[in-house]
């Protein structure tokens, strides 16, 4: 299915998607650590590096959209339900009591 000898590869934990219209984009980024900001109680300054960004045409992001659902919905058959949730970054110590699931 690749070339041979392809080796880019990157990890991202944070995805953004904006369009045209023509096109998807899709942003993927890494975040770094959180820094607390003492001077102002509760505030936490969070960085994401971009890694890659990839614009695909609308017929493209369609096919893609199939082919995620179909690779999560085999995946979840395996290893169970994904769980999407947890420490939100912007509120690290769930005090906002939203669920994010």
């Amino acid at each position: 299915m690749w070339p041979a000898g392809l080796t880019a590869e990157q990890y991202a934990v944070i995805t953004a998607v904006a369009q045209t219209p023509w096109d998807l984009n899709i942003h993927f980024g890494q975040v770094d650590a959180p820094v607390h900001r003492p001077e102002v109680a509760g505030v936490v300054d969070i960085q994401i590096r971009p890694i890659v960004s990839v614009r695909i045409p609308m017929a493209s992001a369609k096919i893609l959209r199939d082919q995620l659902t179909q690779q999560i919905e085999v995946y979840e058959k395996a290893n169970g339900p994904i769980k999407v949730g947890g420490v939100s970054l912007l509120d690290p110590q769930g005090e906002s009591g939203a669920s994010t699931e």
